[in-house]
């Protein structure tokens, strides 16, 4: 492993710290110098894996390494304790002096992010080169204990005014796209603590328009908070202000991510995050997830003569029952229409394979049964050369990874690496296990070497 950077991490301060008293975060907000960065083909190639990933799954960091090193790109090591580093938090700006850290927690979000960043080490701070940490902040007597800590470890804390889920924001250059889970988490977490104005809020219910669509997703969060007698003029009215309240959840956050409002496009969810579903490959183009064409293409490979009995048999339980897809089919497309929407380039693919059985619908969960792979949970980016690179994960069968590279290849991708791994198989992609961004060397004092 020589050669492998680390980058040391934070360590975890004394319960006999003297720290600095805080009575409230409403001082500790400071501007975002720029939005976050692009996850397309336009990055530098540099990923980073999480120090728990190198310890117990080396295989993951090895063929990354392998796969960089011939294509010129770079690979560093953050000390974190979680496999999902993409989730830890998302530099903003070109400086990457600024990061905003994962909340999975509503109730208790900001000790979650606490816990992020003890176990994530951002670059650079033991250099002396100051970091910004906004985290979402509920305001209990914990958080105050949380914020003199990072503030005592060096750190300018900043007061979130949303909580994040990591994978659940996509940067595209001028657009950025956000999973609907997300809005209506943050919905939520301001309404029970009243931060919206009530007359604000009964104002632009009555002024807004809003798609049938729209109206129905509200309709179906209202009913769940009204009594079952309830008129629909009342139900709609009720509907009406959630959907008013999950604009101004939007305009929030893009204000803290400083984006314009109307290029942050919230979409629908298919199973999980939306990286999970689609990737950028340009500043305005996004391969989204087309399980027809995977149905297709499960279906042709089965005719492969190179095909083992036990494949044949994998790649037979990965195709979708007509019900399973239907209503795949039915989430994605209207993901499709939305993006098409607002001025995006959608380019459908064959995406996303697991196995499906009649009797078990979470037969995906377990890996070495059928096919598993999620093609759009990559990595893409730009080599020295100037050639683009995308690296995914791999279903182990050459004959169908075959045509899976030449569909890629076919989107303007000049390489396509495929990794295969159990981890990858049962709970995220290759994404999901990196930091993709274009991060700048670690600074002198921040890095040892593994020999």
């Amino acid at each position: 492993m020589a050669g492998i950077e680390i980058i040391e991490q934070v360590p975890v301060g004394s319960a006999t710290l003297d720290l600095p008293k805080i009575d409230s975060l409403e001082a500790l907000t400071l501007p975002i110098a720029e939005p976050p960065q692009s996850e397309g083909p336009n990055r530098e190639l540099r990923i980073g894996v999480s120090s728990s990933l190198l310890r117990n799954e080396p295989e993951i960091h090895q063929a990354l390494e392998e796969i960089l090193n011939k294509h010129g790109g770079s690979l560093f090591v953050v000390a974190a304790s979680s496999f999902w580093i993409e989730d830890a938090a998302i530099p903003l700006g070109n400086s990457q002096n600024q990061y905003l850290v994962s909340n999975f927690n509503r109730d208790n979000g900001f000790e979650m992010a606490l816990k992020a960043v003890r176990s994530l080490d951002l670059p650079g701070l033991d250099a002396g080169q100051g970091k910004t940490v906004r985290i979402g902040y509920d305001g209990t007597t914990e958080s105050m204990k949380s914020a003199q800590y990072l503030l005592a470890q060096g750190f300018e804390v900043e007061q979130s005014k949303f909580l994040l889920e990591g994978g659940n924001i996509l940067h595209l250059g001028e657009k950025t796209l956000i999973g609907r889970s997300t809005l209506l988490i943050n919905m939520e977490y301001h309404d029970q603590r009243g931060s919206f104005d009530p007359e604000q809020v009964k104002s632009r219910a009555a002024a807004g328009t809003w798609s049938e669509e729209r109206m129905q997703e509200a309709r179906a969060i209202a009913d769940h908070h009204l009594s079952d007698d309830v008129s629909a003029e009342a139900l709609d009215s009720y509907a009406r202000e959630i959907l008013a309240k999950i604009d101004m959840t939007r305009e929030m956050i893009a204000e803290e991510l400083n984006v314009p409002p109307s290029t942050l496009i919230d979409v629908s969810q298919d199973v999980f995050h939306i990286d999970m579903m689609m990737r950028p490959i340009g500043d305005n183009r996004v391969m989204l997830d087309d399980p027809v064409q995977m149905n297709q293409l499960l279906q042709e490979t089965l005719n492969d003569p190179t095909l083992t009995d036990q494949q044949r048999t994998d790649i037979a339980l990965s195709i979708l029952p007509p019900d399973r897809l239907a209503e795949r089919v039915a989430v994605l497309d209207r993901v499709a229409e939305q993006l098409a929407a607002a001025g995006i380039e959608v380019v459908r693919v064959p995406g996303t394979c697991q196995p499906h059985q009649e009797n078990d619908p979470d037969a995906y969960l377990y890996p070495g049964l059928g096919v598993t792979a999620n093609i759009m949970n990559g990595i893409i980016g730009t080599v020295p050369n100037g050639d683009i690179v995308y690296i995914t994960n791999g279903t182990g069968i050459e004959p169908l990874d075959d045509r899976l590279r030449t569909i890629l290849l076919n989107q303007g991708i000049d390489h396509v690496e495929f990794i295969e791994h159990r981890l990858l198989e049962s709970e995220g992609g290759l994404d999901c296990v990196t930091i993709g961004e274009a991060l700048p060397p670690p600074m002198p004092g921040s890095v040892s070497s593994v020999a």
